[in-house]
C-alpha cells in the first residue's frame, strides 16, 4: 500500500531534471535557475563528467540513474551491461527514468532486483494520474509536465493561457526539464532541430556557456514558460519536495 496522505487534499510539486548528455554548462545554469524557487529537486544523471562528479560528492541533491535500454545504447549492449554500468557508476542509487521513458516488464524487473524502489519513467502527458505500485514491486510516480514534449506538441508558451487548468485538483505533480532546453530557451520545435543540426554531437555535449548564449533565442520562449510555472507554484504557495523526499512519505504507515 502507497501513503498518499502528503498529496491527497492539497498540490504537492516535485522537479526533476533529466540530464541527457547536457553539457556541464548548461547542467549549471539549470540547477542555479531552479534553485532561485527551491532547493528541493531531483536529478536523473545519464552520463559522467567533472561536474556531475562533484553533484556526486556533495551528496546534497537527490540523484537517480538515466539509462538508455534502447539500440545503440552508450551504457550497454542489454539490459544487464546497462545496470553494471550504472552500478559501478552510481551504486547507491535507488530511482530511475529512463531515456525515451522505455522500459519493459523485464526490464522493470532487474531494475527491482538490483535494489531500485521506485522511478518515475511514466509520463502522463498533463494529465493527472496518481501514484502506484507496479508487478515488479516499483512504486511508481507518474511524469505530468515534460519540456520536450510540451514544446513537441507546439502548446501554449503563454501560462496565462493554461494556468486554470494545469493544477485544477489536489495531488502530485512532477515536473521534468531538460538542462539543454531551458540554456537553449527554444520558442518551438523546429528551432531544436535546426540548433541540433548545426551543431555536431561531440560539440553539443560539451557545449560553454558562452557558446550557448550564442545560440540560444532572446525572445520568449520555453524558459521562460517554465520559469512562469515556477514563479505560480512559488505564489500560491504550494509545498515542493524531491522524489526521494515523496518516497519516504509513501512508505510512511
Amino acid at each position: 500500500m502507497i501513503n498518499k496522505s502528503l498529496w491527497e487534499r492539497q498540490i504537492i510539486i516535485c522537479i526533476t531534471i533529466d540530464l541527457e548528455w547536457a553539457s556541464d554548462d548548461a547542467i549549471k545554469y539549470t540547477i542555479n535557475l531552479i534553485n532561485k524557487y527551491t532547493n528541493k529537486f531531483s536529478i536523473f544523471i545519464s552520463h559522467s563528467s567533472k561536474y556531475i562528479m562533484e553533484i556526486l560528492k556533495s551528496n546534497e541533491i537527490d540523484i537517480g540513474i538515466y539509462p538508455d535500454f534502447l539500440k545503440n545504447s552508450k551504457h550497454g549492449r542489454n539490459p544487464k551491461e546497462v545496470m553494471n554500468y550504472f552500478i559501478k557508476f552510481i551504486p547507491n542509487a535507488i530511482s530511475f527514468r529512463c531515456h525515451k521513458y522505455y522500459d519493459s516488464m523485464d526490464i522493470c524487473e532487474i531494475l527491482f532486483n538490483n535494489g531500485f524502489k521506485y522511478d518515475s519513467n511514466v509520463f502522463t502527458n498533463l494529465e493527472y494520474k496518481e501514484p502506484f505500485l507496479h508487478k515488479s514491486g516499483l512504486i511508481r510516480f507518474p511524469v505530468y509536465f515534460d519540456d520536450n514534449h510540451y514544446i513537441y506538441q507546439g502548446k501554449s508558451l503563454n501560462f496565462t493561457n493554461i494556468k486554470d487548468n494545469i493544477f485544477n485538483k489536489p495531488g502530485l505533480y512532477v515536473f521534468n526539464i531538460h538542462p539543454m532546453l531551458m540554456s537553449l530557451n527554444p520558442p518551438d520545435y523546429s528551432y531544436i532541430r535546426k540548433v541540433k543540426s548545426a551543431v555536431p554531437q561531440k560539440t553539443w555535449n560539451n557545449l560553454t556557456h558562452k557558446e550557448i548564449q550564442h545560440i540560444s533565442y532572446r525572445g520568449k520562449g520555453l524558459r521562460n514558460f517554465v520559469l512562469d510555472v515556477f514563479k505560480y507554484i512559488k505564489s500560491e504557495g504550494y509545498y515542493i519536495y524531491s522524489l526521494n523526499d515523496i518516497y519516504e512519505n509513501a512508505q510512511r504507515k
